[in-house]
């Protein structure tokens, strides 16, 4: 399953950072430095993101990794939206969002944060 991949969406190209219905290992590391190599190649303050965590199982773990990658990407992205995040997920997506001072818009349906994205 391909998790990490560019859109062409209303004008727009949207990284897709599929995370869903995946745990904390392997393929969620490869994943996330995948992502992590596409987003800095964009210029800077350019990229927008989709990141989809639905039915993900995501620990604190999963979470400290997500910061030092959410913070280590700021730079080039324009935008985030999120989608699949709840209970556990909302909580740690806010202390992301707050440990990095990045603006981590959360939307209940993928169609929603492409939407947001594509208005960007």
């Amino acid at each position: 399953m391909e998790r990490v991949y560019f859109i062409d969406y209303k004008g727009k190209t949207i990284l897709i950072e599929d995370f869903t219905k995946i745990s904390y290992g392997e393929e969620f590391l490869q994943a996330l430095t995948q992502a992590e190599a596409l987003i800095a190649s964009r210029p800077l303050a350019s990229a927008l993101c989709l990141f989809d965590a639905t039915d993900g199982k995501l620990d604190g773990q999963a979470l400290t990794r997500l910061t030092e990658f959410t913070r280590r990407n700021t730079p080039h992205i324009k935008a985030t939206a999120l989608v699949g995040i709840s209970g556990f997920l909302h909580v740690g997506a806010f202390a992301v969002s707050r440990a990095t001072g990045r603006n981590l818009r959360a939307f209940s349906t993928r169609q929603q944060a492409l939407d947001y994205l594509a208005e960007q």
